[in-house]
């Protein structure tokens, strides 16, 4: 049997294998660096975005905006009432089913009070903090959120004054 060809198709398979990684590489790096253009971008073109009132079951807060395209385009539904219920036992959810579109830097670690958009279309309020995959948009932060009642809640949200 003529093992002639046997080195040289080695070695384009070991070429080609590098090849994909080193270009899984250099997309993944395209990707992030227009994420976080995306944001920059962001920042220079929305400037301040007005703070949110957030009404939890009568109890009155106030959200601190993140800038992004996606808290501007959730802000200009304002105001929404949403019914929200719990989701586990670290936050509230609501669908509205207003599709919350834009670009915002995708967090990780999801601390108390945070404010987020999930799926482009449910509202999340972190009640306790929580590691995800990356896949809510954060909008907003209420630095003094108090205990939230359990089951399902009306949460009315609305443009500072």
């Amino acid at each position: 049997m003529d093992r002639s060809n046997t080195v040289p198709t080695a070695i384009t398979f070991i070429i080609f294998i590098a090849l994909c990684i080193g270009g899984f590489f250099l997309v993944k790096n395209i990707v992030d660096t227009d994420q976080e253009q995306a944001y920059s971008d962001a920042v220079k073109d929305i400037g301040e975005l007005p703070n949110i009132n957030v009404n939890i079951a009568g109890t009155a807060y106030t959200a601190v905006t993140s800038v992004s395209y996606a808290s501007k385009n959730f802000i200009s539904y304002l105001a929404i009432t949403v019914d929200m219920n719990d989701l586990g036992s670290n936050q509230k959810k609501g669908c509205p089913y207003i599709k919350f579109e834009g670009d915002t830097p995708r967090v990780k670690k999801i601390t108390r009070g945070d404010i987020l958009v999930y799926a482009d279309s449910c509202i999340i309020i972190a009640t306790d903090e929580f590691s995800n995959n990356g896949k809510y948009k954060k909008i907003a932060h209420i630095d003094n959120l108090g205990d939230v009642p359990e089951g399902k809640q009306t949460v009315i949200f609305s443009i500072a004054q």
